[in-house]
Parts: structure tokens; C-alpha cells; sequence
């Protein structure tokens, strides 16, 4: 956690105390657990599983700045990373994919950019993933048609372009919503060609 605090700016005062984001073994911001000590943080068993810090302010001067920092990568059990409407910039790392436990990445409305990095796609538990908003270029990477278990992906308004590499849906009994061409926000996306 030290590398977010030293990596972001903005973040909530309760993460600047000095103390252990796990205030207790199980706890969340949610109701029925204890509440951790950190802001945002969920904790399962003494190890963070959940960072929530969605700007909601709809202010766009306020909210977190910064990059993701490679430190995120210790955060071994981490499951749901979600930082909606920040000023998270850069690229979105490739390192991310090293998070194996991460099912819900959700940076919509940040300033995220360049490509995606071919690792997300290997994310064996990714099923929520929310990109929108943002400012990245090209395709999604092949490596895209790995995610069997993605039953969300909003990549909406985020500068798309070219093939959806190898998507293929999630598995059997699920429902994908790609939100790439509704308002005709990214035109120039297109499905791959089946033979």
C-alpha cells in the first residue's frame, strides 16, 4: 500500500495515518463487516481484496492523480480495483495482469492512455472490466479472446480503433455487454471476421 500512497495524490486522510488498512481480519466500507481503517478498502483474512475510491464528487478538479504504480502488484489477493472518475494517467501498465485474483477493474472517466497491454487479457478471473472515458489508441490485443470469464466490458468513448482482436464472449450462459458502438462513440471499432 505504501507505493499507492507515495504514487497518488488526493487520496482520503484515513490512508495517511500510519496505521494498517486491515483494522480488523474480514472487514469492508460496506455494511455487514467491520469497517477497515483505510477508506475504500475491503479486507478478507488480514489481506486487502478490495480498493473503492470512485470520484463521485462530479467535480473534475477533485479526485486522485496520479499513475499505477508497480507496487499494486503486491497486493496479491486484490479482487476489485476501482477508481471511476479520478485523474489516474499514463499507460495502463502491462504489470496489472499480475494481479491473477483481480475480477473487477473498473478506471472509467480517468486519463488513461497509449495501448492495452496484451497481459489483461490473460487475467484468468477478469470479469468486469470498465475502461471508458479514456484516452487510448488501437485495437483490444488479441490476447483478448482468452477472457472466458468477462461478462462486462465497457470500453465506451475511450478512442478505440480497428479489430476487437480476438474476442469471442464470455462463457456459455452469460450475456456481454460491449458498450463500443452505441451513440456510435467509437465507429471505427469492428468485430473480427469469422471463417
Amino acid at each position: 500500500m505504501s507505493a499507492l500512497i507515495a504514487a497518488w495524490q488526493g487520496l482520503p486522510p484515513s490512508w495517511l495515518q500510519g496505521t494498517p488498512p486491515c483494522s480488523s481480519p474480514n472487514c469492508s466500507s460496506g455494511s455487514g463487516a467491520p469497517a477497515c481503517t483505510w477508506q475504500g478498502v475491503a479486507c478478507l483474512r488480514g489481506r486487502v481484496v478490495g480498493i473503492a475510491l470512485p470520484n463521485s464528487s462530479g467535480e473534475a478538479a477533485a479526485g486522485i492523480t496520479g499513475s499505477i504504480p508497480s507496487g499494486i502488484t503486491d497486493l496479491t489477493k486484490l479482487q476489485q480495483l476501482d477508481m471511476r472518475g479520478n485523474r489516474i494517467s499514463g499507460p495502463l501498465p502491462g504489470f496489472i495482469a499480475n494481479l491473477t485474483d483481480l475480477s473487477s477493474l473498473l478506471l472509467a472517466g480517468n486519463q488513461l492512455g497509449g495501448q492495452l497491454p496484451n497481459g489483461l487479457g490473460l487475467m484468468p478471473r477478469l470479469s468486469v472490466l470498465s475502461l471508458a472515458a479514456n484516452f487510448f489508441e488501437g485495437g483490444l490485443p488479441a490476447s483478448y479472446g482468452n477472457l472466458s470469464t468477462l461478462t462486462v466490458a465497457d470500453l465506451s468513448s475511450s478512442g478505440f480503433s480497428g479489430e476487437l482482436g480476438g474476442y469471442k464472449g464470455a462463457a456459455a450462459g452469460y450475456e456481454v455487454y460491449l458498450d463500443l458502438l452505441i451513440g456510435c462513440s467509437n465507429p471505427t471499432l469492428t468485430p473480427p471476421v469469422s471463417h
